[in-house]
């Protein structure tokens, strides 16, 4: 089955970011999470959105 939603951790190796500029990322609303308590989840597609975003 796939996943859907990537951790932090493995969002920044989806992207090859580190987890700190992942968090920014988040923090300056440039990517979108689903956040449950503390836990801060990543949906594949957004990410896929980032990166088609910031091709130059």
């Amino acid at each position: 089955m796939n996943r859907r939603l990537l951790s932090a951790d493995e969002a920044a190796l989806y992207v090859s970011l580190s987890r700190r500029e992942i968090y920014n990322l988040i923090a300056n609303r440039q990517l979108p999470a689903v956040i449950r308590g503390r836990r801060k989840m990543l949906d594949i597609q957004d990410l896929d959105a980032w990166i088609d975003r910031n091709k130059v």
